[in-house]
């Protein structure tokens, strides 16, 4: 006879460059996994212990098409390459219906910043406009520059 079911306890936060993905099946509100045209481009989470709950996770961003609605979701399980398991309704936002279309994106939110501060202090933060290529040609984006108290700094482009 199984033990009794632990609750997911994201544990280790994993990154990825621009991984995108749009719902392949409509999502209601009640629902804990996506059904995706691909996951590809996603990390991989895996258990770090399965008897505390404890796991590998990244953080999802559901938004319609006019970026008028978003929803922040964790990703803890990516069981297929058309599937991922997720907690809804994260970072004070609600977890409502979407459509067949909408975006999935791995994005930088309020949450990854926090926990990104939490590892080490930050003791400057800045914002400033840096060149860089993008399609053959120079574009300029606006940067946060965290300036880290052990040594180094992490720029986030926001554009």
């Amino acid at each position: 006879m199984p033990g009794p079911v632990v609750p997911i306890q994201p544990t280790l936060e994993l990154f990825t460059n621009f991984a995108k993905t749009v719902l392949e099946r409509p999502l209601l509100a009640h629902e804990g996994i996506l059904f995706v045209v691909s996951t590809e481009e996603f990390p991989a989470p895996n258990w770090i212990d399965r008897v505390k709950g404890e796991t590998e996770y990244f953080r999802l961003v559901l938004t319609d098409s006019g970026e008028t609605q978003h929803e922040v979701c964790i990703c803890h399980s990516v069981p297929s390459k058309e599937e991922m398991v997720v907690l809804r309704g994260q970072e004070d936002t609600d977890a409502q219906a979407w459509p067949v279309g909408t975006k999935v994106e791995h994005r930088m939110t309020a949450g990854t910043l926090g926990t990104l501060a939490a590892l080490d202090p930050i003791v400057d933060v800045c914002i400033f406009n840096a060149q860089v290529v993008r399609d053959g040609r120079f574009v300029t984006v606006r940067c946060f520059r965290f300036t880290r108290a052990l040594g180094g700094f992490l720029d986030i482009e926001l554009d």
